[in-house]
C-alpha cells in the first residue's frame, strides 16, 4: 500500500465517509429486494445450512459475499445494520485503494483531497456503499486491480500482474459482473504481450484468475448441478448477445437508451455522467503531456465500449461503478497537472465544483426523504408477533423478522420452492400468517392480489398494524 505521507488527512476522509455514511445506516434507503436475498444466503451459511436462498429460490454461484457478510451475522448477529456495515467496509478500503493509486502516481495532498471528497459525496458511491449488496465488494478489487496495474506501469515486474489476476479472480466469486473489469485488463496485457513480443504478462495475469475461473464452474455445475449450457445461459440472457445475432444493435440501442431512465440521467445525474464523459475525452488530448492521464483515459473508454457491446439493463448499469473509478483518478492527475505547471483551470474548477454541489444535495435529498422508520424498529415490532417456524406470506422486504418461519413472497422463484404457486399455498391449509402493506409496490398478478386478498377476508384475524411512513402501514393476519 502506498499510503505514506499526511496520515492525518487520510483520516480526516475516512472520517468524512463514515460520517456520510453510518448515521441512519438501516433507514436510507430503504431495504430493496436484493439486500433480502443476500442477507437470507448469508444468514443459512451463519447458522450452518450452507449456501442457499430460501428467501426467493435459486442457485447460489458467486458464494463469496455471503460468506463474508455471513461471517458478520454469526459474530454480530443477522441485522441490516450489520449486513450494510460489511458494504461500508468495502468503503473504506476503497477509498484507501484510490488513495493510494493517487500516491502511486505522485498526486499532490490537495489534488488527492479534492479527488477524495468527490469521491466520497459521489452519489454512486453513496448508494453502493450502503446497500447490503455485493457491488461494493467488487468496486474494492477493481480499485486494487487497477493498483497493481498502475504498479507494473512504473516497475514491470510479473507479480504485480498476478496479483492483478488473482484480485480478478476473486472479484468473480462476489459477483459475476467482475469478470467485466476482468477482461479490460486480460485484453489489455494482451496488447502489452504483443509490444513486449512476451507472453508472459499474459500467462501471469491468467495464472491469477484462472483458478477462480474453474472454481466458479465447479460451484455451479457440480455443488449446484446446473449444466454447462444452462450456466451460460443465465448469463447471457443478461447480456446484448442474448437472442444471437437478428437485432443486436437493436437490443444495444434500447439497453443505452434503457440507462438513462433507470440511472435518472435525464434530470439531476446527467451532469454528473456529462462531466465523466468530459474528463474522458480530455484526457485523450493528454498523449503527449502526460501518458498516465491518457492512459487511464483508455481503459475507461475501453471499458465503456466492453459494457456497450456486452450487458444490457442491470448489468450496464452496474458497469458504471467501475467505469466512473477512473475519473476519479483522472480529476486529481487533471488538478496536479494544472497546479504544478500552470495557472489553476478556473472553468475545469468551476465543473467540479458543481459536480461536487450536485452530488452533495443529491445525498441530502436522500437522507432527508429517507430517513424516516429505520428497518430495526419495524423488524423489532413483526418480529414478535410471527412465531418460529410458522409459514408466512409476505412482501420480501419483510424476511429479516421472519428469518426463522417458512417464508413465501412475491419474488418467489415456485420452482424451488414446496409449492409451485400461491395458490397452492392458500390452497394447502398450512399458511399461518400473511404480511400486508400498502407501502410497497409488490411483484404480483392482479389474479393472486386478488386469491391472497380473498383469504385475508375469509380466514383473516388481524393481530398486529402499524403506521411507517417509509413502508405504508403494515398489517400481519392470523389466517389459521
Amino acid at each position: 500500500m502506498e499510503i505514506r505521507n499526511n496520515k492525518i488527512q487520510y483520516i480526516i476522509i475516512i472520517l468524512t465517509f463514515l460520517l456520510v455514511q453510518i448515521p441512519f445506516l438501516d433507514s436510507v434507503k430503504r431495504i430493496i429486494v436484493d439486500e433480502c436475498s443476500y442477507m437470507n444466503v448469508a444468514y443459512n451459511f451463519s447458522i450452518g445450512n450452507g449456501f442457499k436462498d430460501t428467501s426467493m429460490g435459486g442457485e447460489v454461484y458467486c458464494f463469496l459475499y455471503p460468506f463474508l457478510m455471513g461471517i458478520f451475522f454469526y459474530v454480530f448477529g443477522t441485522t441490516l445494520y450489520v449486513a450494510r456495515f460489511v458494504s461500508l467496509i468495502a468503503g473504506i478500503i476503497s477509498i484507501l485503494g484510490l488513495l493510494s493509486i493517487l500516491d502511486l502516481l505522485k498526486v499532490n495532498n490537495r489534488a488527492k483531497f479534492i479527488s477524495a471528497l468527490l469521491f466520497i459525496f459521489s452519489y454512486n458511491y453513496f448508494l453502493i456503499f450502503r446497500f447490503a449488496r455485493p457491488e461494493a465488494w467488487v468496486f474494492v478489487f477493481f480499485i486494487w486491480v487497477t493498483y497493481f496495474q498502475i504498479k507494473y506501469w512504473y516497475n514491470k515486474k510479473n507479480i504485480y500482474l498476478f496479483l492483478s489476476g488473482l484480485l480478478s479472480g476473486v472479484s468473480i466469486l462476489f459477483h459475476p459482473w467482475g469478470f467485466s473489469f476482468a477482461l479490460l485488463f486480460g485484453v489489455y496485457l494482451i496488447i502489452i504481450s504483443a509490444n513486449q513480443k512476451s507472453i508472459k504478462p499474459v500467462l501471469f495475469y491468467l495464472s491469477g484468475t484462472v483458478p477462480f475461473l474453474f472454481l466458479l464452474f465447479f460451484n455451479a455445475m457440480v455443488v449446484n448441478g446446473v449444466s454447462l449450457a444452462d450456466f451460460i445461459i443465465k448469463f447471457k440472457d443478461r447480456s446484448t448477445v442474448s437472442g444471437g445475432g437478428a437485432g443486436y444493435l437493436e437490443r444495444v440501442k434500447e439497453s443505452f437508451l434503457g440507462l438513462f431512465v433507470r440511472y435518472g440521467l435525464m434530470s439531476g445525474r446527467f451532469y454528473i455522467v456529462l462531466l465523466q464523459a468530459i474528463i474522458a475525452f480530455w484526457g485523450l488530448f493528454f498523449y503527449k503531456k502526460n501518458k498516465n492521464i491518457f492512459r487511464v483515459s483508455i481503459l475507461q473508454l475501453s471499458l465503456f465500449i466492453i459494457t456497450i457491446v456486452f450487458y444490457s439493463g442491470g448489468g450496464m448499469e452496474y458497469m458504471l461503478h467501475f467505469l466512473f473509478a477512473f475519473s476519479f483518478i483522472n480529476i486529481a492527475l487533471l488538478i496536479n497537472e494544472n497546479i504544478s505547471k500552470y495557472h489553476f483551470n478556473k472553468i475545469f474548477l468551476v465543473l467540479i465544483t458543481i459536480f461536487f454541489l450536485n452530488n452533495v444535495l443529491g445525498v441530502f435529498l436522500v437522507e432527508k426523504a429517507d430517513y424516516k422508520n429505520p428497518y430495526s424498529e419495524v423488524s423489532k415490532n413483526i418480529q414478535p408477533n410471527i412465531p418460529k417456524s410458522s409459514v408466512v406470506l409476505s412482501p420480501i422486504e419483510f424476511w429479516l423478522p421472519c428469518k426463522e418461519s417458512e417464508f413465501y413472497n412475491s419474488n418467489s422463484i415456485w420452482s424451488f420452492k414446496k409449492y409451485k404457486k400461491i395458490s397452492d399455498l392458500l390452497n394447502s391449509g398450512n399458511l399461518d400468517y400473511i404480511i400486508n402493506t400498502d407501502g410497497i409496490a409488490v411483484s404480483q398478478t392482479e389474479e393472486n392480489i386478488n386469491a391472497i386478498n380473498k383469504y385475508i377476508s375469509e380466514k383473516g384475524h388481524l393481530i398486529y398494524s402499524l403506521q411507517t411512513n417509509n413502508l405504508g402501514k403494515i398489517s400481519i393476519y392470523k389466517v389459521k
